[in-house]
C-alpha cells in the first residue's frame, strides 16, 4: 500500500468578524504518512502569546524531527505540527493562491516521500 493523505480545503465567503476571508486547511486522512504535516512555531513569551504562527507544510526531516500537536519547549524546540491550519486572507484571489501554493507544497512531500520509500541503499554492478 503506497502512501497518501486525503486533504480538505474549506473557504469561507467575507468574515465581517474578522475583515476577511479564512482559509481551513485539513488533513482528515493519512495512510503510512502521519497526518500532522503543518509547521507551527510557538509566539515568543509576552509577545501574542496562544497565538502560534504557521510556517510551512513540513519537509521529510521535520515530519522526524519536530513533535506532533506540542513544542518541546522543555528543550528548546518552539517548532511543533498539526493536521490543520487556518489562515485569514484581506482578498479571495490572495486565499486562492496560498491554497494553491499550500496544495503544490504538500504534493511535493508526498512526492519526497515516495522517492524516499523506493530509494535503495545497495547496488551491485557487473562490468
Amino acid at each position: 500500500m503506497s502512501k497518501n493523505i486525503t486533504v480538505t480545503y474549506s473557504m469561507s465567503d467575507f468574515r465581517v468578524d474578522m475583515q476577511g476571508y479564512a482559509l481551513d486547511v485539513e488533513v482528515t486522512a493519512a495512510t503510512e504518512v502521519t497526518d500532522k504535516i503543518f509547521v507551527f512555531q510557538t509566539a515568543p513569551e509576552g509577545l501574542a502569546e496562544g497565538k502560534d504562527v504557521f510556517q510551512c507544510v513540513a519537509s521529510p526531516v521535520q515530519l522526524e524531527e519536530l513533535p506532533a500537536d506540542d513544542p518541546d519547549l522543555d528543550n528548546d524546540m518552539p517548532y511543533y505540527r498539526k493536521e490543520k491550519v487556518t489562515l485569514h486572507f484581506s482578498h479571495p484571489d490572495i486565499l486562492v493562491m496560498y491554497k494553491n501554493l499550500i496544495s503544490n507544497d504538500i504534493k511535493q512531500l508526498m512526492d519526497s516521500l515516495e522517492a524516499m520509500a523506493s530509494f535503495t541503499t545497495q547496488e551491485t554492478t557487473t562490468y
